[in-house]
């Protein structure tokens, strides 16, 4: 028997989709990662193929909400 479940599923929440940050200033990332499968433990945050990091828990008062501030 072979069992398959769906990816996890990720929504980039901030910055907005063509936002202007400011250079040389911190800015806070935010995704929204579900599984089918359970509960996301950790969320890595690229900028192209270099990792900026990455957020092993999710923020206060969510389960499904991580944040990074780069």
């Amino acid at each position: 028997v072979t069992v398959s479940y769906p990816p996890p599923q990720v929504a980039w929440l901030a910055p907005s989709d063509g936002a202007t940050v400011a250079m040389n200033r911190p800015v806070t990332l935010r995704a929204e990662a579900t599984a089918y499968t359970g509960a996301i433990t950790r969320v890595e945050f690229f900028r192209g193929a270099t990792k900026a990091g990455e957020a092993t828990a999710p923020i206060s008062g969510s389960a499904t909400v991580f944040e990074l501030l780069v």
